[in-house]
């Protein structure tokens, strides 16, 4: 499996619209072209997801997303900072 199935996976299992999911797809692709792709792909999948659940108003957890894709909330925090770093989010 790669990050873009495992956002799919994420996004469904916290209830994310298919605008998040759309965006969450965006932001992975945006995010590996300027150079973050090293990382986990569950841990990516799942910042991805948070940060399009943000941007879309819905109403997601750290947490939630974190379990959700089976890793600790810190490597989602982590990575959303990173996100945003580089990829403008």
């Amino acid at each position: 499996m790669n990050t873009m199935t495992y956002a799919h996976r994420v996004g469904d299992a916290v209830h994310a619209s298919k605008d998040a999911h759309r965006i969450s797809l965006q932001i992975i692709k945006d995010s590996i072209e300027k150079g973050l792709g090293g990382r986990n792909p569950m841990t990516l999948a799942a910042a991805a997801v948070y940060l399009a659940c943000l941007i879309t108003g819905e109403n997601s957890r750290q947490s939630d997303v974190a379990e959700a894709a089976g890793v600790s909330e810190v490597s989602v925090r982590e990575c959303v900072k990173a996100m945003r770093r580089v990829a403008a989010v």
